[in-house]
């Protein structure tokens, strides 16, 4: 048996396959190999994986003779596959020069059946130069290790997977044993793979790297158009409510984690779209899951407060535009109340400040300062709560309450590890509050 499969289905990426490839074959160990199929590309890319399998023995290619899709050619890869593990990966990516090294050496050392790795956005702007953006994996921040087992029973692991297949290094005999193949449809048709991957594996190592740089919105790309086209994520959700139903596993915490990471996505779905688009999703999401999201009450099973009114929104009885502060007020007065001993600090006193502290009304005492780089403000003090710089905050304060995501990633760089930030998007979602011990 060999070591490590890497499967890669490849269509017309003759611009790309070469640097693919290059990344790869230099980490290739003697026992390891490399399956790429060949999805009857019509450009040079058949060529050019002839060339490179002559010169190197590690290489397989497959060719379909007619264009087939990226399910049927993974799964085409999976049946000729002799690894111990399998990863899946993008014919246009690039990698870390150790990623294989790194991925399966914590398989081995942990007898991991999965391991998952973190990746960086790759664009290109019109004059062609490469711009590298780490994707910002918050929920791993409530990870209580870097490696679960099923006993572990984490409620929020499908969050912490997703359902990328490419970040996945995955034991072959679990996807075989457990008969785990990826779905025939035009998009979306690693959803099923990657969480019934995770659902049947018992023990699941995250890799707090980012080892893969996954090129965004290619042309003709998989991704590309997603929600320009009917979102075949709903059907794949649905085919995976099936599956669970029919393997006897959706129950208990899996149903759980499954029901609020599916509302978690479509309303994700809802939030990005047209209000005429979001009809065709809402009719998908009705007649594809309504016997688990609509038909079903699963109230009792959602996270938080901001998860019900996601499924009311889902349900079409919310309108999207609600006012999701006064939806989290109550549980972030309870925070408040709870820290009480803690120094608590707002970061922001612009618009999404002011009205924070407006619906928390008197509970607002428990806010002891409000951070904010805009020297204009500082000195001020917003219902009479002080304005104060990043600078003078140093040393008086135990935690950040941070309401606006987009400038998340330069005020951590800022902050560093001084102080316990709490994403209010986050607890919202999930009600997870950091540890304020230092």
């Amino acid at each position: 048996m060999k070591e490590l499969s890497v499967i890669i289905p490849a269509y017309n990426v003759e611009n790309y396959i070469e640097n693919c490839l290059q990344c790869l074959l230099s980490q290739l160990r003697e026992n390891w190999e490399i399956i790429c199929i060949d999805d009857g590309s019509q450009d040079n890319t058949y060529a050019i994986l002839t060339d490179y399998a002559k010169r190197n023995k590690n290489l397989r290619i497959i060719r379909n003779e007619k264009n087939s899709g990226a399910a049927r050619s993974r799964n085409t890869g999976l049946e000729a596959a002799e690894g111990e593990y399998v990863i899946f990966l993008d014919s246009d990516d690039l990698f870390d020069s150790n990623f294989l090294w790194k991925m399966y050496d914590r398989a081995r050392n942990c007898d991991a059946d999965m391991v998952v790795c973190q990746h960086m956005i790759l664009k290109y702007d019109a004059m062609g130069q490469k711009r590298e953006e780490p994707v910002e994996y918050t929920n791993w921040e409530m990870l209580p290790a870097d490696t679960l087992s099923k006993k572990d029973c984490f409620p929020l692991l499908y969050f912490m997977v997703e359902f990328i297949p490419w970040n996945k290094l995955v034991k072959r005999k679990v996807l075989k044993e457990n008969h785990i193949y990826f779905q025939n449809l035009p998009n979306s048709n690693d959803v099923c793979y990657s969480i019934l991957a995770t659902t049947y594996s018992d023990k699941i190592c995250f890799l707090k790297e980012h080892l893969i740089f996954y090129r965004e919105n290619r042309e003709n790309s998989l991704s590309s158009g997603r929600m320009e086209k009917r979102n075949y994520t709903i059907y794949a959700f649905e085919h995976v409510f099936k599956e669970l139903e029919e393997r006897g596993l959706y129950t208990g915490l899996i149903k759980a984690c499954l029901v609020n990471f599916v509302i978690y996505w479509t309303y994700n779905f809802y939030n990005q779209c047209t209000a005429e688009l979001y009809k065709t999703i809402l009719r998908d999401i009705h007649e594809r899951l309504g016997k688990y999201l609509i038909k079903e009450n699963v109230q009792d099973i959602l996270y938080s407060d901001w998860c019900y009114y996601q499924y009311r929104c889902v349900q079409g009885k919310e309108i999207r535009d609600g006012n999701v502060y006064l939806i989290m007020r109550e549980a972030v007065i309870s925070l408040l109340q709870k820290n009480r001993e803690k120094r608590i600090a707002l970061w922001g006193a612009g618009k999404m400040g002011r009205r924070f502290i407006g619906l928390l009304e008197d509970n607002a005492n428990y806010i002891c300062s409000i951070i904010d780089n805009d020297s204009m403000k500082q000195g001020n003090e917003l219902n009479g709560i002080p304005i104060i710089s990043y600078e003078e905050s140093v040393g008086k304060t135990d935690m950040v309450i941070l309401l606006n995501r987009r400038y998340k990633k330069e005020i951590l760089q800022q902050i560093g590890t001084a102080y316990a930030v709490l994403d209010f998007w986050q607890y919202a979602q999930f009600g997870f509050v950091p540890s304020l011990e230092k």
